[in-house]
């Protein structure tokens, strides 16, 4: 379980107070109460410094593990973040923040001179639309930024050398950056895609609100339907990193979490009233399960033996 990381499904989580008696040993609960600057989470990602930030639809939070700092829209500065309603975060593998919005597409995070650089994610044949919704991040093996929105389709964003290494000198770095793009096939209707999992052979597998796809994302061709697992009888799911060899699968119905561990199904019963669930594993210490009531943070042998 250790290569098991982003699972769930990128829909707002309330954050509501939690009785004490509904909480488990050794879970620590925040809520806006705790600094937290809005109730309804689209994501939360741990960095390298071990900061958890968490998307909200009120700004973004940086969680040090005792307080909240929020981010949020300057008017008056170019450099703040583009937009407070924050959908979907990604810690690339230089440790860079990418956050998007539902509004004004990405944002690129300089932790050094805290500001922000942006990219707009919308239609070039139509340059007066808006913004595409960002529901989705992710970062292939090439370095290249994968982003999912309300249309259908995943779009690459290929950085060029010199931003690879140093940040922009613009606010608006949009067109610095080439765009590709390809469309999600085999699904009952608009399926926003929720997990990436990139291989060094070229390969992908997405999952998404209504099935799963693979397609060769090198060459961003060949996207096809795959099959899910049996008896998965919902449709919010997402394929651990391990999907490829039917290992890890999760998903969420009503008040129930269901894991598929090494081809066995366990049900796991969350609190009465409980709806959803998002995953995260933050780090070797720390697991994250967000409900559209609760927010936990426990320790990964605690949420493992709860699933055993």
């Amino acid at each position: 379980m250790r290569t098991l990381y982003l699972l769930f499904v990128l829909i707002p989580w309330w954050l509501l107070a939690q009785p004490a008696e509904h909480t488990p040993k050794g879970w620590q609960t925040l809520t806006i109460s705790d600094g937290l600057s809005q109730g309804m989470i689209y994501d939360l990602k741990q960095d390298q410094k071990g900061f958890i930030w968490v998307a909200t639809k009120d700004g973004l939070n940086r969680y040090d593990g005792h307080n909240f700092s929020v981010f949020t829209h300057d008017p008056y500065n170019e450099y703040s973040l583009s937009d407070n309603n924050c959908s979907a975060l990604l810690v690339d593998s230089r440790g860079w923040l990418w956050v998007g919005t539902l509004n004004q597409g990405l944002n690129l995070y300089d932790a050094r001179t805290q500001r922000f650089y942006h990219i707009d994610i919308r239609d070039t044949n139509a340059p007066g639309a808006g913004n595409h919704e960002v529901r989705l991040l992710a970062e292939d093996p090439d370095g290249n930024i994968w982003v999912n929105t309300d249309q259908d389709k995943l779009f690459r964003i290929t950085l060029p050398a010199n931003l690879k290494t140093n940040f922009p000198d613009s606010a608006n770095f949009t067109r610095q950056v080439r765009f590709s793009s390809i469309r999600l096939v085999g699904m009952a209707t608009i399926a926003s895609a929720h997990h990436i999992q990139f291989r060094p052979d070229g390969t992908a597998t997405v999952g998404t609100t209504y099935g799963m796809c693979a397609f060769n994302w090198r060459h961003m061709r060949d996207m096809r339907p795959v099959n899910r697992p049996p008896n998965l009888a919902v449709n919010k799911w997402n394929p651990g990193d391990d999907a490829a060899q039917g290992n890890y699968w999760f998903s969420t119905k009503q008040n129930q979490l269901h894991a598929w561990v090494r081809g066995t199904h366990k049900v796991i019963d969350l609190p009465t009233g409980t709806t959803g669930a998002l995953v995260e594993f933050l780090d070797s210490a720390t697991v994250a399960v967000a409900t559209l009531q609760y927010l936990w943070l426990l320790p990964p042998n605690n949420f493992l033996r709860w699933i055993a």
